[in-house]
């Protein structure tokens, strides 16, 4: 026998000597997903009734409330709980975005996309789930936390079983000891969502496979009346089966309803069977989870005359609740930090991010924003907290596991535009990163693109210190694009702009909201005339020596569509005839985006300038607007001249929220107003202003946000567009 595992249920034996001489109570509390929230709400009324329960044993959701409730938890304050959970994050397992290291950050406004594979032993690495549980790991050992550290299963007010499946055997595997929270998180280990655990050499997923309803389970720890809470999905009618999906899923059911007809099959006339009337409410359907305590209620209430057979008198309860119910929790003062760390990035690195602080008591904010820092590196597969009183004290563990994928990995970006009319451009890039290089934390980063405009770039990036405030960096990128020359709105040239930059910079991080670099380069290039007026813009060579600056500031909280934060990108770029160009010039950048939510609608202002001293027959080129939340209406890069500016203000909110499983893909309709103009003199920027408005409407989906909109602007112009992308 594994420790912390048992094979089946063995029967503990009768209670002790001594004991009342009411029956030994069992409660066995299944999965279903959103639908074990019904389980509260039977705990609610039990408690009305003062029926105690002496033993839980509890499958998937059944082991996350009665676990809970075994540790101590009021039903009040498990419903607060599980309700409290942001079930469509759990899902998630990327880092919040304000995690992201700078690095990682620059890469989520490139690379829209949520496909990313990992590369290992020369092939692509395919995971055990999409995601590994990070954040529900930490919602689970914080919720089972108490002044001694993690709670363990033989420590725990009732006694408690928790029941998994091995899917190598296929045979339900009992936890009844070791950590609740490893216990609860392998019984909840919905088989492709989350990655298996494992534990003692044992792959372990959701128990539903094996045992749904543990009523063998309860009674092996000497229950000798059981009160039994189905909520799993029943089996769909004749009339309900009319897709192929339908069938599938009716016909992956079967196992588990003929498991729980045995398991059911074991009570007595005496025992009670509690099945909440959820209809339609699926087991992703958490945001109704309020409807199913209230199912749970019903339902128990409905069983009230069989469940009073139970109660005990009010001494007797109180009694019973004093036991079961745990103290106030009084967080622990952390007298030391170890670091058990997998990975081939040096603990120095790992320690410049924990803010938690030895001889502090422990802050669970903290800690969760510590978490966050680490799996933001992207170095890790899982980032986990433990709290052990040895010999020196408290200990906080952080354990880090190097990612099961390798260092390498490649992701995927693309961008797709169309107006219907006039224009169809594409991109299409994969970036393959490796990561880390070194103990300090290094990366290759490589990108090829190909579409509208053609790229091949090639990175190395060195920080200098832990915490990464300082880094190197030297890069090479090839570029290859269609730029267009208008006149009175019109395009009168069309060449190919092909450019070599090679060039070495160093910078600052401040954080993960801010970074600062300098660089000095070569740049190599030439344009062609593809068709057009050679008088317009002729074909040339022109290379030399380049410095630039850079400032960028992203506190975004999503890229796709945000709800809150800013954007600021500046860069200045100096040409220099010292070098090699023939004549100096510069180049400024500036674009800003922010970004706040009022309720449910959202609000954004976006500003763009660009500038050019000297140069201007470049600067015309390079400087452009048009095309979509470009000054929309008009056509993509029309409106050019050596000064460019922008301004724009949109609003959105979320109008719907389809579903798959708990992976959401939201729907916004909105509208933007821009205004702007290209100019010939700096000092004419607030002159011959154009103006464009227009609804659009956007989806969020795996390959980025996916926008259909329509603008209407000065003159009678207008546009509409099918837009996959992103632009500030």
């Amino acid at each position: 026998m594994l420790p912390g595992l048992a094979r089946g249920a063995d029967r503990e034996g009768p209670p002790a000597p001594g004991s009342s001489p009411r029956p030994r109570l069992g409660l066995v509390l299944s999965g279903g997903g959103a639908r074990g929230a019904a389980h509260i709400g039977v705990l609610e009324v039990l408690e009305e009734l003062r029926v105690p329960v002496d033993v839980v044993a509890g499958t998937s959701m059944g082991s996350i409330v009665g676990g809970l409730y075994a540790a101590g938890l009021s039903p009040e304050e498990l419903s607060a709980a599980i309700q409290g959970i942001d079930w469509v994050r759990v899902f998630e397992d990327r880092p919040d975005r304000q995690d992201l290291s700078f690095r990682r950050k620059q890469d989520d406004r490139n690379f829209l996309t949520n496909l990313r594979l990992g590369f290992k032993d020369w092939r692509f690495f395919i995971p055990t789930g999409l995601v590994e549980g990070q954040k529900l790991n930490f919602i689970l050992r914080s919720l089972t936390l108490t002044s001694a550290g993690v709670a363990h299963i033989e420590d725990l007010p009732l006694p408690f079983r928790a029941v998994a499946t091995d899917i190598a055997t296929g045979e339900a595997v009992v936890f009844d000891k070791g950590e609740l929270a490893i216990a609860q998180r392998a019984s909840m280990s919905i088989p492709a969502a989350f990655s298996p655990v494992e534990v003692d050499g044992r792959l372990l997923v959701d128990g539903f496979v094996a045992n749904n309803l543990p009523i063998d389970v309860a009674q092996g720890m000497g229950a000798e009346a059981v009160i039994a809470v189905d909520v799993s999905t029943p089996l769909s009618k004749r009339e309900e089966l009319t897709t192929a999906f339908a069938i599938q899923g009716q016909a992956s059911t079967f196992p588990t309803q003929e498991s729980q007809r045995l398991q059911i099959a074991r009570l007595d006339p005496e025992d009670v069977v509690i099945t909440p009337p959820l209809g339609d409410l699926s087991s992703a359907s958490f945001p109704r989870m309020p409807e199913a305590i209230e199912a749970g209620r019903s339902a128990a209430r409905a069983n009230a005359e069989r469940l009073a057979r139970y109660s005990v008198s009010e001494e007797e309860y109180a009694a019973w609740r004093e036991r079961q119910r745990r103290p106030p929790v009084e967080v622990p003062v952390v007298d030391r930090i170890r670091i058990e760390n997998r990975s081939l990035l040096a603990d120095q690195v790992v320690q410049a991010r924990i803010h938690t602080r030895e001889g502090e008591r422990l802050d669970l904010k903290v800690l969760s924003d510590d978490l966050g820092r680490l799996f933001g590196l992207d170095a890790f597969e899982r980032v986990q907290f433990d709290l052990r009183r040895e010999a020196e004290g408290m200990v906080l563990i952080f354990h880090l596991d190097k990612r099961e994928r390798g260092r390498h990995y490649f992701r995927l970006g693309l961008n797709l535009e169309t107006d219907f009319a006039n224009e169809a451009n594409y991109n299409l890039a994969v970036n393959h990163v490796t990561f880390p290089v070194n103990s300090w934390g290094a990366e290759i980063r490589t990108l090829a693109q190909v579409g509208d405009t053609s790229t091949v770039q090639g990175e190395f990036y060195q920080p200098l210190d832990a915490r990464e405030w300082f880094f190197a960096q030297a890069f090479a990128r090839y570029e290859l694009s269609d730029a267009d020359v208008f006149q009175g709105g019109k395009r009168v040239a069309r060449f190919d702009l092909e450019q070599l930059l090679t060039g070495f910079d160093l910078g600052v991080n401040l954080g993960n909201f801010l970074q600062v670099r300098a660089a000095i380069g070569y740049l190599d290039g030439e344009t062609d005339r593809e068709s057009g007026d050679p008088a317009v813009f002729g074909g040339r060579r022109f290379s030399g020596g380049v410095y630039a600056a850079v400032l960028e500031y992203d506190t975004l909280d999503n890229t796709r569509f945000p709800n809150d934060g800013s954007f600021v990108h500046v860069d200045g770029t100096f040409f220099r005839d010292e070098l090699g160009f023939d004549e100096s010039f510069e180049q400024l950048r500036a674009v800003s985006a922010f970004f706040r939510t009022y309720r449910r609608n959202t609000l954004g202002l976006a500003l763009k300038y660009t500038t050019s001293f000297g140069g201007s027959q470049q600067a015309q080129v390079l400087n452009a607007l048009g095309g979509f939340l470009n000054l929309s209406a008009f056509e993509r890069g029309s409106i050019g001249g050596p000064h460019t500016g922008l301004a724009r203000l949109s609003a959105y909110r979320r109008i719907a929220s389809p579903a798959v499983f708990a992976w959401e893909f939201p729907v916004y309709a909105g509208a933007a107003f821009e205004t702007g103009n290209a100019w010939q003199h700096r000092g004419d920027i607030d002159d011959d202003l154009l103006w464009s408005a227009g609804p659009f409407f956007g989806v969020d989906t795996p390959l980025g946000p996916l926008y259909l909109a329509y603008a209407y602007g000065e003159g009678g112009e207008h546009q509409g567009y099918l837009y996959l992308g992103r632009s500030f």
